[in-house]
């Protein structure tokens, strides 16, 4: 970059430089980048070829392109080097900050990206050494290593108290339990205030006292430079500077490591996620301007309605099964569509945390317009009860507590006409067309905060649940906050799930599998009865 530096250039085949870590590197490249890196004639291959060549444009769309089939850390890399060729420094800092949020010691990008801030004089956010320690490896795997070692002390622990061994062995084992949990606390903590950083990709951003171009520019930071967004309004995002200074920067000056809005989720989560990023990554600021309220879908359906009948799921975290739920659904002799729902902790989830939760669910057959939700939820040492009616201009929430806790017990409202609880969004989605590439958006209120819930149909797919195997219609689902100014932020504990319903007169939904901050989740159909017509 400067006189005789080159810039380091990836090579898919080798992400990992020694020992174990390269077999693993090469196992995860085998199993994940096949798209991407699919042949001598594929997008990557066309982009190396242009890039070596001094083609730097066709290079830029060639790697973008691939990106859109598979998201990959060394092509992330390729990329930010392309960017720097071009001379756009800040996209180039952009997407090395990517490529090592997906794979954090890249010796490229590493190498890459100090050159670039040097280039560009970018000005960087403070990181205490702790964040650095806690961001050594990806999140999703440090939770993964903070999960297992939970569980291992956990049953260790249990083995030794069955026995009535409480010696030093038990002791460490609780210790163990307690230091794995607070490691995964720490790695959700850091994680999620991670999602606040952004990088400057204009050439320079100014920085105003005020969300407005005509307020004086106090200073302005060189593109690449880090940001950390405290707020947005309109156009403007609200900013923690380099130096702890404030200020207010243009939104389309500035994209987030952590891409959000559209396709929430976060980089360093699950490789399952990671595909959802290229669209926002390579989508024009102002192309996604657009207001979700505009998009949101009111019409119902016309799929034939659920039959009623008792479902019984089962419901599982990390592999193991946790929980099992008996769900109701009947036609009230007010034409309304009622769900009741009863579940319950199991094994040995139970015996750490035991919870039992009801609910009863109502909505408007005809339009599937919510209109009533009671549910109670009972712990070990508190009753809370949640209330919420649907008005003609939003949702009314009433939550209680046994014993009283006066903080339980405020009214909330959230003042917008069309919305769901999540027995009207099954049945509304269930009653759309659902065909290849649609995608339903609601907005959901499902007894405590509002979220905006986006269902596109992926695919068809043979499935093995309850038994016997389905035809089934695959979603893609999304969750992103909605605050009381209506902005969308990502969802704080939600990545990303897949929903199969089967593709037949019933349609039911026969399976989710979820990706969250503390792992993998999921819900499955065991059995189901329906009710003999009168």
């Amino acid at each position: 970059m400067r006189g005789n530096v080159q810039i380091q250039m990836s090579n898919p085949q080798h992400p990992m430089r020694s020992g174990a870590f390269a077999m693993v590197g090469l196992l995860v490249a085998v199993l994940f980048s096949a798209q991407a890196f699919a042949g001598p004639d594929g997008d990557f291959a066309v982009a190396n070829r242009a890039f070596s060549e001094g083609d730097f444009s066709t290079a830029l769309r060639a790697y973008e392109r691939s990106l859109e089939a598979e998201l990959h850390a060394n092509v992330l890399c390729n990329l930010g080097n392309t960017c720097f060729r071009l001379g756009k420094l800040g996209p180039a800092a952009l997407s090395y900050e990517r490529a090592l949020a997906l794979q954090p010691r890249l010796p490229d990008a590493v190498a890459n990206l100090r050159l670039t801030r040097e280039k560009s004089g970018a000005r960087l956010l403070d990181q205490p050494w702790w964040e650095k320690a806690l961001t050594w490896f990806p999140s999703g795997t440090a939770m993964k290593i903070a999960l297992g070692t939970a569980w291992f002390f956990t049953l260790l622990a249990a083995s030794l108290a069955w026995r009535k061994k409480y010696g030093a062995a038990f002791w460490s084992s609780v210790c163990g339990v307690l230091i794995a949990a607070g490691y995964g606390a720490a790695i959700y903590w850091v994680t999620d205030d991670r999602g606040t950083i952004a990088i400057v990709i204009a050439e320079r951003a100014a920085v105003h006292p005020e969300p407005a171009e005509h307020s004086k520019s106090a200073e302005s930071l060189p593109g690449g430079s880090q940001v950390r967004v405290l707020g947005e309004s309109g156009g403007w995002m609200y900013c923690r500077l380099p130096g702890d200074g404030r200020g207010w920067v243009t939104a389309a000056a500035v994209e987030f490591v952590l891409p959000r809005g559209k396709a929430p989720g976060r980089i360093g989560a699950a490789s399952a996620v990671l595909p959802s990023l290229a669209s926002v990554a390579l989508t024009p600021a102002a192309a996604r301007t657009a207001d979700w309220r505009d998009e949101i879908w009111k019409k119902p359906g016309t799929f034939t309605a659920l039959r009623p009948g008792v479902f019984h799921y089962a419901f599982g975290w990390s592999g193991i099964t946790a929980a099992e739920a008996d769900v109701s659904s009947t036609l009230s002799p007010e034409g309304r569509c009622v769900l009741d729902f009863s579940a319950r902790t199991t094994g040995l989830v139970r015996t750490m945390w035991k919870m039992d939760a009801k609910a009863v669910s109502s909505c408007e057959a005809a339009t599937f317009r919510p209109v009533n939700l009671t549910q109670t939820e009972t712990y070990k040492k508190k009753v809370v009860t949640t209330e919420v009616d649907f008005l003609a201009d939003g949702p009314v929430q009433r939550r209680s507590q046994e014993p009283p806790d006066t903080s339980a017990s405020a009214t909330r409202r959230f003042r917008f006409p069309n919305v769901h609880d999540l027995n009207s969004a099954v049945l509304f989605i269930r009653s759309q067309a659902l065909a290849q590439g649609d995608s339903v958006k609601l907005c959901v209120y499902p007894g405590g905060a509002p979220y905006l819930a986006t269902a596109t149909v992926t695919g068809r797919e043979r499935l093995s649940v309850a038994g016997r195997e389905w035809d089934t219609i695959k979603c893609d689902l999304q969750l992103s906050s909605i605050t009381d100014d209506f902005t969308l932020m990502p969802h704080k504990k939600f990545k990303k799930a897949t929903a199969w319903i089967s593709d037949d007169g019933d349609r039911l939904l026969l399976k989710i599998s979820a990706e969250v901050q503390v792992g993998s989740v999921w819900a499955e159909l065991q059995n189901v009865d329906f009710y003999a017509k009168k």
